[in-house]
């Protein structure tokens, strides 16, 4: 069963039971409740299950008809639920809503969105994105997601013992790498890169420097009618190990490339092989960068970037690549100007100033 349909079932049952009971101790049958579910993104950060600061909520006619906290059940894990109470009596019973009535999504207590309430028994899956929200130190994770012990005050939270709060502070770790720069998989969101496995993410653990690492071998570049590539991928590394190793794979272009989803390094061994199979979309388009990622609990990931070249004629190489290659080569230096493929003008195209801005990163000068 699809992982996001078996917890949206387990959401439903929940709510459903939730509402029975109530309805049940009241000792009379209500009319079904409106309910939503989904995620949120904040500053382009996925809230997750632990960040029990974050409350989501209702507002009607500025009445607050139901509220969630971010972690409150176990089985809603990343997702919040609220249950919107409908009625149709007249008058109209306090703290109700009604089919069509147009009410705001609040997220600690910033309008995020608004919504029309659905109809009797409707489950609707509502995902919230909001910005805005202040990033004192630029380090892509929002202030309020930095108060790890959800207290509701920032300064007391310190992960190196450093004297700087979590919020004001751009190495959260002290461990010589910029949190902006501890986003390995270049998705924009530091927290959710954890190389360990140990459930704290890269940037609030130093320890991830003393992983060992291993190194990661693909070609630089390929047609894409070339189909199946035995064994030209190869982990390699430098020590022997006692136990099978199993390192997980993974494409970030299935349409382009695809790999294994694991393989295992066998004790006594030094380096492993796979396959890589690419490809072939039989029409003319653009040249892709696709990443190819390893990782094994305990280590360090690696990754590469291949090059896939279209076997049809005129091919070029995408916009959102050429910025991508910028943003690579540019090692993030800007910390408050991290680039995105979301920054292409609506005509999908770059001007000559967005030109000049790369550059001047990508040649560390900080001239104006």
């Amino acid at each position: 069963m699809n992982k996001k349909i078996f917890i949206f079932n387990k959401i439903f049952l929940l709510l459903f039971f939730f509402v029975f009971e109530i309805n049940s101790s009241l000792g009379k049958i209500s009319e079904p409740e409106n309910l939503i579910y989904g995620t949120i993104k904040i500053n382009g950060i996925n809230v997750k299950s632990n960040n029990s600061n974050i409350s989501i909520s209702i507002e009607l006619n500025e009445i607050i008809l139901s509220s969630y906290t971010i972690g409150n059940d176990p089985i809603a894990k990343n997702y919040y639920v609220l249950s919107i109470p409908i009625d149709s009596q007249n008058p109209q019973l306090p703290k109700t809503a009604r089919p069509g009535d147009i009410a705001s999504i609040l997220i600690n207590e910033v309008e995020a969105k608004k919504i029309s309430i659905g109809q009797r028994g409707e489950v609707k899956n509502i995902n919230i994105i909001i910005d805005g929200f202040l990033d004192n130190d630029d380090d892509r994770v929002p202030d309020v997601l930095e108060d790890l012990n959800a207290d509701g005050n920032y300064n007391n939270d310190d992960t190196d013992n450093d004297g700087i709060p979590n919020y004001k502070d751009n190495d959260d770790d002290d461990d010589g790498i910029l949190t902006v720069n501890e986003d390995s998989n270049f998705n924009g969101d530091p927290t959710d890169d954890d190389f360990d496995y140990d459930g704290i993410p890269n940037f609030l653990d130093d320890k991830v420097n003393e992983l060992d690492s291993f190194t990661l071998i693909i070609p630089d570049s390929v047609y894409e009618n070339v189909g199946i590539m035995a064994n030209q991928g190869t982990i390699k590394i430098e020590k022997v190990l006692d136990n099978d190793m199993i390192i997980t794979l993974n494409s970030y272009n299935t349409d382009r490339i695809i790999v294994p989803e694991t393989v295992i390094l066998l004790p006594g061994l030094q380096e492993v092989s796979f396959d890589l199979i690419i490809k072939d979309n039989n029409h003319t388009d653009c040249a892709k960068y696709v990443k190819i990622e390893a990782s094994a609990k305990g280590w360090k990931c690696a990754s590469k970037y291949i090059y896939i070249e279209d076997n049809e004629v005129n091919s070029k190489v995408c916009l959102s690549d050429i910025i991508l290659i910028l943003k690579i080569l540019s090692d993030n230096i800007m910390n408050n100007h991290v680039l995105h493929l979301n920054h292409l003008n609506i005509d999908n195209k770059i001007g000559l100033e967005d030109v000049i801005y790369l550059l001047q990163i990508n040649s560390h000068n900080d001239f104006n």
